[in-house]
């Protein structure tokens, strides 16, 4: 019998708001420990945001501003320094950080599946699209997530 993404999917999702500021999401996400969330407005799926989105928001800066990137990403080799530096410091930088809000990094092209798809087409997508997650969604609202990990798991069983 074939798997669906329904069978693997965690049900348990932590959802951010488009209005969250990133500094405040980026802490969110640490606590949970995870490196994404679904972003949900009214109940509705409007976008997904990633630590991937935070460094391509940040990395013209990064590569361009040598001095104050160098003191964030150095601080602990991290992109998340990087956000928790922000909370400190008056530079310009760290200003368009506190200022940027989840709606103004996301992703709002959402690669997703139904809860009744085929676990290969979601490891299709995740190969086509170099994802690392697949949000599983039913009536515009997201009831699940896969990740690579779940899908590894899929695959060891």
């Amino acid at each position: 019998m074939t798997k669906q993404a329904r069978d693997i999917m965690s049900h348990d999702l932590f959802v951010v708001s488009p209005e969250m500021s990133l500094v405040e999401m980026d802490k969110a996400l640490a606590t949970e420990n995870i490196s994404g969330a679904p972003v949900v407005e009214d109940g509705a799926l409007v976008g997904i945001v990633t630590s991937t989105d935070i460094g391509q928001t940040f990395s013209n800066n990064l590569k361009s501003e040598e001095g104050e990137a160098s003191y964030y990403w150095h601080s602990n080799g991290t992109l998340t320094s990087l956000i928790f530096g922000a909370d400190n410091d008056d530079s310009a930088l760290a200003d368009r950080i506190r200022a940027c809000k989840v709606a103004d990094i996301m992703t709002r092209k959402v690669i997703a599946v139904d809860p009744h798809d085929d676990v290969k087409k979601v490891a299709q997508l995740m190969t086509e699209y170099k994802i690392h997650r697949v949000l599983v969604v039913e009536n515009k609202k997201p009831v699940g997530i896969i990740t690579s990990l779940d899908m590894v798991g899929v695959l060891a069983q």
